[in-house]
């Protein structure tokens, strides 16, 4: 064994995240053979790179290493040996000096680790700053920013191994803050004041035009104000929303609640800021409601224009002072400060995006030479009589910045206009014929930034692409690519999220391209709508589990009228289209737009002879029937829908019928058939790692097990729903969990029962969609049930603190075995 390295030493912890959903996936043998696979990788691969273990407990590691290349090392060769097995570790690793207690260590750098593991999802590898330091710069890294961790004092800067997209680091203060590259000059007076006027005010809006720099003030004041807010300092971008109805769903998505800000928030500290809003003003009395719900958070709002609601405390964000303006400038070109650079800054107007600019090329051209060029090009450009000044000073920097560019740079920043909130590089490349050299100029030249593997522009300047975008002669080209790159990237996704080990990743990667998905879907509608039934009928998976259904019901219906003229060539994609509406529909409540979606699919696909199709239309026309309570003719339905899908070899509509037919009988009260359709459905999902098709399974066998008085299986199936349904969403099935492990406690553990019910309320009231009938039934005689054990204020005080809890918390308590209660 190793000698155990001591004085400064880089520490990491291990652990298999999900190990109870990959023990269900894989069945006890499997997972034990798997378990000891793991074990043999990871050590081999940390002790070839000098690590010294320290501890292994269940499926954990605890090593050490002498420095943290060493450490990155060993765990990148433990990442590749695991990366074609069924295991997944997530990894934290810092640096520090725990004291010696051979053979193992003590002191808060042991417990900072363990705590940094604890925040990473599975495949993930989380950093601190001390060891990013340390790190040989050849080292890809992303920053994460500052997140307060549980037990440990003070924020701490996370830092992820590579450029992968996982979700935000499960820290329980999150400061999702972006992370400036250089300082912030000149605004020490206001940020005084705007500090003070956050102690008194509930809602802070900064304004001013494009180019003032309040994105970057708005980062300053909330990294000062950081210590006020225990709960958190959450960061929403809204340059990507072109909808102000998905203002509240962003700042949910954002702060990954499962149920609406205000019950997310509730009495927490919090400070909130919203960047970019003057886009999404309609939004602003759902603001104003938030603020009013939630008595400790703070917003702050940066905008062009005000939002206008009672409270709002404005803080307009003038030009710099000359003096503070000239030392921008020079801190960005680096050069000496003179008398013609304060004329070139009073000439910018003293604007801070301005000012950036024309630094940008102090490189090749004197002060003086800038000078001319922008008195030229501010004359030319001089703005309307009634425009604002600042913002007729700012398009004139912009047009001069870029008319200083080459004329491939001008052609492909003009076709980067057609993004919204971001891009990739493979997009840019075959949707505007990107070079990567030309790409990496505009980078340069702060025109395009750059963050873990995709590209965006700043707001105001996007704008100033586009402007440049529709003059194009190719601009009607460029912007049918993009449609159909996105249709494309929908219809590669769709497998994946019909399930297979891909879910988590694809969800991910839709979810990215959110904003140019809506655009191609609005484009398309009134262009090309053979291209938006395209999309439609790709993507009604990707806006259920993102938490959309409703939005998504939508362009469907749009889709469908906007093809309503067309004939057969079209028919494929309508009858796809038309499952989603159903299945949208059906989860929705709305019966009869499901129906009307149902049977015309279940009609196209007869009139075409496509037996595959026709069962997955049966599948949903048996919810219809069923809902209206025709049970004998749903069951019927669902049969064909299963004969079907086993002639046509299509198991992932075979696993839903199945499992469908197992809940037809839960609703007969039929629970050993039940538990044998549901465990079919579950044994055709597992291989797929189909994890929101595997959670709906257990929660049948849960409820199956309930009703053979199978207490303790029906309680592991349906936390194991939870667990998953937690992982991948929608958020019903996370709420029907919930209510499902209340039932099963209500007689054994009536405090936790009310616990949960009280998590699941708040988590109901997130989602558009609703409980079936029995369900229902259920949830209300499991309240009364609970109201008949506990007195009214056990009860309530119960069902508060789980409303009250955030989403890591509930899911401790309720995938327990045993309760806090029976501790």
């Amino acid at each position: 064994m190793a000698e155990q390295p001591s004085g400064t030493v880089t520490l990491v912890f291990t652990d298999i995240e999900g190990s109870t959903r990959l023990m269900h996936a894989l069945g006890e043998s499997q997972y034990r053979a798997a378990l000891g696979e793991h074990r043999r990788i990871v050590r081999s691969a940390f002790t070839r790179n000098g690590g010294y273990e320290v501890d292994y407990e269940g499926d954990s590691f605890f090593y050490t290493f002498q420095t943290a290349d060493d450490a990155i090392a060993a765990v990148v060769e433990a990442q590749q040996g695991l990366a074609d097995g069924p295991v997944t570790i997530r990894v934290g690793v810092h640096t520090g000096s725990p004291q010696l207690d051979p053979p193992k260590y003590v002191g808060m750098a042991v417990h900072q680790t363990a705590r940094i593991m604890s925040a990473a999802h599975g495949g993930q590898v989380l950093l601190s700053g001390a060891t990013r330091e340390l790190l040989n710069a050849e080292v890809a890294v992303s920053d994460l920013g500052q997140h307060r961790l549980k037990d440990i004092a003070g924020p701490v800067h996370l830092f992820q191994l590579g450029s992968d997209t996982f979700p935000p680091p499960k820290s329980i203060a999150a400061s999702n803050l972006p992370t400036p590259v250089t300082p912030l000059l000149g605004r020490d007076e206001q940020l005084d004041d705007a500090t003070r006027r956050l102690d008194a005010t509930r809602l802070l809006t900064i304004t001013g035009p494009g180019g003032t720099g309040k994105t970057r003030f708005a980062v300053e004041l909330a990294t000062r104000s950081r210590r006020q807010f225990p709960d958190g300092v959450v960061w929403v971008a809204l340059d990507a929303v072109p909808d102000s109805a998905a203002v509240s769903d962003t700042i949910a998505n954002t702060m990954g609640a499962k149920v609406p800000p205000a019950e997310h928030v509730g009495d927490k500290r919090i400070l909130l800021v919203l960047d970019n809003f003057e886009q999404v003003v309609d939004a602003a009395p759902a603001v104003a409601q938030l603020v009013a719900a939630c008595p400790h958070l703070r917003v702050v709002v940066t905008s062009r224009e005000l939002l206008r609601v009672v409270g709002e405390s404005e803080l307009p964000l003038p030009p710099l002072a000359i003096d503070p303006a000239v030392e921008l400038f020079c801190d960005r070109a680096g050069i000496a400060p003179t008398s013609v650079i304060a004329e070139l800054c009073e000439k910018l107007d003293r604007l801070p995006l301005a000012l950036e600019l024309a630094a940008t090329r102090a490189r090749i051209l004197r002060p003086e030479e800038l000078l001319d060029r922008l008195g030229q090009r501010l004359d030319l450009l001089k703005g309307r009589r009634d425009a604002d000044p600042r913002q007729q000073t700012l398009r004139a920097t912009i047009e001069w910045s870029h008319d200083l560019l080459t004329d491939e740079e001008r052609a492909l920043f003009a076709a980067l206009g057609v993004f919204v909130g971001g891009f990739t590089l493979p997009a840019a490349e075959e949707i505007c014929d990107a070079d990567l050299d030309v790409l990496q100029s505009l980078h340069d030249k702060s025109l395009v930034t750059a963050d873990a593997g995709r590209f965006a522009m700043l707001e105001t300047i996007r704008e100033f692409a586009r402007e440049r975008f529709d003059r194009l002669p190719t601009a009607a080209e460029i912007t049918r690519r993009h449609a159909e790159w996105y249709a494309d990237l929908a219809a590669e996704g769709k497998p994946a999220l019909e399930g297979t080990m891909e879910q988590r990743r694809w969800l991910a990667i839709l979810t990215a391209e959110l904003g140019n998905i809506r655009a191609a879907l609005a484009w398309s509608r009134d262009a090309e709508p053979t291209i938006m039934l395209g999309l439609t009928s790709r993507l009604g998976i990707f806006f259920w589990l993102a938490g959309y259904p409703a939005e998504a019901l939508g362009w469907i219906e749009e889709a469908l009228a906007a093809c309503a003229g067309l004939g057969d060539e079209v028919d494929a994609a309508r009858a796809d289209t038309r499952e989603f509406g159903a299945w949208l529909a059906t989860f929705l409540g709305q019966t009869d737009r499901a129906a009307a979606h149902a049977e015309s699919c279940a009609e196209l696909h007869r009139k075409h002879g496509n037996d595959r199709g026709l069962g997955r239309a049966l599948r949903e026309l048996a919810k219809v029937t069923s809902d209206r309570g025709e049970k004998a003719l749903a069951r019927s339905q669902l049969e064909e829908a299963a004969l079907l899908s086993r002639r046509a070899s299509d198991d992932w509509n075979l696993a839903i019928a199945l499992n469908n037919l197992g809940d037809l009988a839960l609703s007969e009260s039929n629970f050993k058939d039940a538990l044998q359709l549901c465990g079919e459905s579950l044994e055709l999902r597992r291989p797929r790692g189909d994890l929101w098709g595997s959670a709906i399974c257990q929660l049948n066998l849960g409820f199956a097990s309930m009703g053979l008085e199978q207490y303790d299986e029906a309680r592991r199936a349906f936390a194991a729903s939870l667990e998953l349904a937690d992982e991948v969403g929608p958020m019903v099935l996370v709420a029907e969990s919930l209510v499902m492990l209340a039932a099963v406690d209500v007689e054994r553990d009536p405090q936790r029962a009310a616990y949960l019910i009280g998590a699941s309320e708040v988590v109901f009231s997130r989602t558009d969609e609703v409980l079936q009938k029995w369900e229902a039934e259920l949830l209300e005689r499991t309240i009364a049930g609970a109201r008949t054990r506990l007195t009214a204020e056990e009860f309530e005080v119960a069902a508060d603190r789980g409303r009250n809890a955030d989403r890591a918390e509930v899911l401790r308590v309720a995938t327990a075995i045993e309760s806090p209660q029976q501790r």
